[in-house]
């Protein structure tokens, strides 16, 4: 009954004091919506209309139902139909919502009897909608306010635990270790590629020169094993190089002679359940079960025995 009566003074409002008429709306279980005729709201359009219908649920505006039926005097009955765009020859009662002095509007839903039951009405943001040139924006009413706050109330209280400080700095702080964990990471991945070229030049200064060489680096991007690869500058060694999670997604590169990639590649990438393609002397895949690299590696013994 909240939303819904919450519904029809958000929408008379909009309608009767802005010229915006409401041309859809749906009560979903947390939130809920109206589509309005419009391209955008203005901020402070949104923020006059939810003072405005705040102010009439403080009011306590009275909210009734009236019925016409075979019963009603004929004049108040053509009255009824014509207002309300009813063909005259209409079978059946005819149901209508009365908001005093707000709105008037045919409905069979449920509805609270007093704008104060509906407690409060909060606007919360828009979007354009799927239809040209129309907007979304979304409400909610009484206790799903209460509930929301106290949602977010929570949320504050584990912040203040986490951040150790009060709720109105939170947003400079976690902005702030955004920007710490982007210089970090840069740095790790610098290191990385720093550590990928010494790799290579280890590997390539091995005797004996290895027929095939395989590595994994969890915490490394993909252009570690393309930096791998641009150091060690050579083709007869075979490479079964990995970023990412050990147990499950990640990226392969395997890359050797032309022969034994084409061989290996869609093989070792349906064993770690990946799909990827390749040419020349190199096949590329991500994969979704990097915990079978154990097999992947025997394939690749097995080839070269």
């Amino acid at each position: 009954m909240q939303q819904h009566s919450g519904q029809h003074l958000i929408s008379a409002i909009f309608e009767r004091e802005h010229k915006i008429p409401t041309i859809s709306w749906w009560l979903g279980e947390e939130v809920s919506y109206i589509e309005l005729d419009i391209p955008s709201l203005n901020p402070q359009l949104v923020k006059d209309v939810e003072e405005r219908v705040n102010h009439l649920i403080q009011q306590g505006v009275k909210v009734d139902v009236t019925i016409y039926n075979e019963d009603t005097p004929e004049e108040e009955l053509s009255d009824a139909r014509s207002a309300r765009g009813l063909p005259a020859d209409h079978k059946g009662d005819i149901r209508v919502i009365n908001i005093e002095g707000v709105d008037s509007n045919m409905c069979c839903g449920t509805h609270v009897t007093n704008l104060s039951q509906l407690q409060v009405i909060k606007l919360l943001n828009s979007e354009r909608s799927k239809r040209k040139d129309k907007t979304f924006l979304y409400f909610m009413c009484g206790n799903r306010v209460l509930k929301k706050l106290e949602n977010c109330l929570d949320r504050e209280q584990k912040l203040m635990a986490l951040l150790k400080n009060n709720p109105s700095i939170h947003v400079e702080l976690v902005e702030k270790l955004q920007k710490n964990v982007k210089v970090l990471s840069k740095n790790l991945q610098t290191s990385l590629r720093d550590l990928a070229s010494l790799e290579a030049q280890k590997l390539k200064n091995s005797v004996p020169v290895p027929k095939y060489f395989s590595l994994h680096r969890k915490e490394a991007e993909p252009d570690f094993m393309s930096v791998f690869i641009q150091e060690l500058s050579r083709q007869d060694i075979f490479l079964f190089l990995s970023t990412g999670d050990e147990k499950g997604i990640g990226n392969i590169v395997l890359y050797g002679s032309e022969e034994d990639v084409q061989n290996l590649g869609p093989r070792i990438s349906e064993v770690l359940n990946g799909k990827g393609a390749g040419k020349g002397n190199k096949y590329q895949a991500k994969v979704n079960n990097m915990s079978n690299r154990p097999k992947a590696e025997k394939l690749i013994e097995e080839h070269f025995k």
